[in-house]
């Protein structure tokens, strides 16, 4: 009886983590699918019962990231991990000069510091199998727009922690891939709005003559630009790509906006580069054209 690969997903329960967990349970995979309540878990393994196994993970807990590596060991024996599929990150918005400083912590908590201790907790059962480990990354390599400098700074160092994982695992054969997505069509679009309304009601009244409407205006465009690129399921097929090609690529950019924006960003002018960034996000390209309070 042939008994199949295993790969970990983490953020499973909706997006690119749950769109991952169904296609590579179709394509003959066992899949530990990582979720945060019993809801996800119920719902997750209802895609397929036979091979998807819903696991519990709190990246901002350890004690739960090493009890899932406890889990895993035992669900995969002495095969050890085909693969580790890292989609799990939480997005916070808002003008920097406001952003509070426990958004910060939350927001490197989930995106850096967990995604690198989940890593490093099934790096063990990865060896085993002589893995492979799929980070999800953001657009163009991290280009960093306005509002978003939390969420862009935090997946850069991403970016930089999957550079130097790649180069230390190369010589055990173990390979490490960033998935360069553009604007994806996620439940975390609607999550993103509602965070721009509250964060908006939280300012203090010159906070918001300051960036109310620029941030109202910024968010309407983002959410138009999510909705009308990628589908979760594209990016999947990428990670498909990243877990099973001979030779893989060290990065994927999936999407028109992803490559077009890596190539804008290496090549132009800064200044230029700012000018069609505030542009194509509906900002204004002069100084004083929001009230400066």
């Amino acid at each position: 009886m042939n008994v199949p690969d295993h790969i970990a997903v983490t953020g499973a329960s909706s997006g690119v983590g749950r769109a991952c967990c169904r296609m590579l349970a179709q394509e003959g995979f066992h899949v530990l699918a990582c979720v945060r309540s019993e809801t996800d878990a119920q719902d997750v393994r209802s895609l397929d019962p036979d091979r998807i196994s819903p696991v519990m993970l709190e990246l901002q807990d350890q004690e739960t990231v090493e009890r899932t590596a406890h889990l895993a060991s035992e669900i995969t024996g002495e095969g050890g991990l085909t693969g580790l599929v890292n989609c799990a990150g939480v997005l916070f918005c808002g003008p920097l000069e406001y952003f509070p400083r426990d958004q910060w912590f939350a927001q490197y908590d989930v995106n850096v510091f967990g995604t690198l201790a989940v890593t490093r907790a099934l790096l063990p059962l990865i060896r085993k199998a002589h893995g492979r480990i799929v980070n999800i990354g953001a657009v163009g390599g991290g280009v960093a727009l306005p509002f978003y400098g939390a969420i862009a700074s935090s997946k850069m160092a991403l970016e930089a922690l999957n550079d130097c994982l790649r180069r230390e695992l190369h010589p055990f054969g173990i390979h490490v891939a960033i998935i360069e997505p553009g604007g994806i069509d996620t439940p975390a679009n609607d999550k993103m709005r509602s965070s721009v309304r509250a964060y908006l009601d939280s300012l203090d009244p010159v906070g918001k003559e300051r960036y109310g409407q620029a941030m109202e205006a910024f968010s309407r465009w983002a959410d138009e630009m999510h909705k009308r690129n990628l589908k979760p399921e594209q990016v999947a097929r990428a990670v498909l790509k990243a877990l099973r090609a001979r030779r893989p690529k060290t990065r994927y950019r999936v999407g028109l906006d992803s490559r077009a924006a890596a190539l804008a960003n290496r090549l132009l002018p800064d200044r230029l580069f700012d000018w069609i960034v505030l542009r194509v996000s509906r900002l204004p390209v002069r100084f004083g054209a929001w009230k400066d309070g």
